[in-house]
């Protein structure tokens, strides 16, 4: 495979970096990572920090199109990586962006496919116009990056050339635990990370912990993170009286680095449509065994009884089930830590997943200019 070895200008398409949002975490840690080999330039794409209204967030999508056009027609980057997820709203957007390049002829794309959507998907593959449409637009990408095997999988079910796709993680910023140390502490910490949303498994570990709670006195549970489940979470803890439970909210970084190295366990039992959660990767690089489920990319990074349980079902009587299996065996929790940190470091810290990237942009430009 040819390599170009100069400095490559590259042009990442990414949201608003003032708004919370994985993408931008992503790109952000991402761009840190890359030595001076790779220049980026940030093109804002998606809703401001300072929009109001449904009509001016949609108007941005056509006036980032008609921007688009001119950037690539006078900066000439050397690489545009586009950052789609599977999703309505993502795919209308970056739909018409990934349509602006093709009729450009500007061939040297990567996309990162950061969600999925896997009902969408479906729809799509189910209808011949959409399915050849989605195509016709998607497989422009010189090449695409995805989060799991699966999504790969239905790319390829709906004629997408499998050479152009590959598999890869997620990651964490390690400079996130940069003098940050465990603080020593009796009880044995669950740590639960993630937008307080439907799915994502805090209810079935609620019920979990309520159950466990009186039979390991020294258990307590803390939940990071905001979102709409929130007060409701909080109303059941205070209704049911479950004691020893922390619901920090939002955090910054030194915050949650510091959580993760004081906690003894990580229970995330998600079934929403995750692609590879950062918070797990970051999970396993602070040390913490885990239970989590067969998600979306959970399967490609996560080995069950390696990296801890990887739940088939998600049930509060599974979760308590994985817990005490854990919580049982400290010579079991202590091998499963030192290989999530091990493994968490060696193949998923930004350094490591951006030299990934930075190989591809290579390829791409070196494969189109050849």
């Amino acid at each position: 495979m040819k390599v170009i070895d100069r400095v490559l200008n590259v042009t990442i398409l990414y949201p608003d970096t003032r708004i919370l949002g994985g993408v931008a975490i992503f790109i952000e840690a991402m761009r840190r990572a890359f030595d001076s080999s790779i220049k980026t330039e940030h093109f804002l794409v998606g809703r401001r920090s300072t929009d109001v209204g449904r009509i001016k967030i949609l108007l941005n999508t056509f006036f980032d199109a008609v921007r688009l056009i001119w950037h690539v027609g006078t900066a000439k980057p050397d690489v545009v990586h586009i950052n789609p997820s599977l999703n309505l709203k993502s795919l209308f957007r970056d739909g018409l962006f990934l349509l602006v390049l093709r009729l450009m002829n500007k061939r040297e794309v990567l996309m990162f496919m950061h969600g999925w959507e896997e009902d969408l998907s479906a729809k799509i593959a189910g209808n011949r116009f959409f399915r050849h449409l989605f195509r016709y637009i998607y497989d422009w990408p010189a090449k695409t990056i995805v989060l799991a095997s699966r999504f790969r999988e239905q790319l390829i079910s709906m004629g997408f050339n499998p050479d152009k796709i590959r598999v890869d993680s997620a990651m964490f910023d390690g400079a996130m635990f940069d003098g940050i140390v465990r603080q020593e502490h009796t009880d044995f910490r669950l740590v639960f990370i993630s937008r307080l949303v439907a799915g994502k498994g805090m209810w079935e570990l609620l019920d979990a912990y309520a159950t466990l709670k009186p039979q390991y006195p020294n258990l307590t549970l803390w939940f990071v993170g905001d979102g709409d489940e929130r007060e409701a979470i909080v109303q059941a803890v205070t209704e049911r009286s479950i004691p020893d439970v922390t619901i920090t909210g939002f955090v910054s970084t030194a915050t949650k680095a510091q959580i993760l190295l004081d906690g003894d366990l990580f229970v995330f039992p998600t079934t929403y449509g995750e692609g590879c959660p950062a918070s797990l990767l970051e999970a396993m690089a602070a040390g913490l065994p885990c239970i989590t489920s067969r998600v979306g990319g959970i399967p490609d990074v996560f080995i069950d009884k390696i990296n801890g349980v990887l739940l088939n079902k998600i049930t509060s009587q599974t979760v308590v089930d994985a817990i005490v299996s854990l919580f049982s065996n400290i010579d079991t929790l202590k091998a499963t830590a030192n290989r999530n940190r091990s493994a968490a470091w060696s193949n998923f810290e930004s350094h490591v997943v951006s030299e990934r990237i930075a190989l591809e942009y290579r390829a791409i430009a070196a494969a189109v200019n050849s």
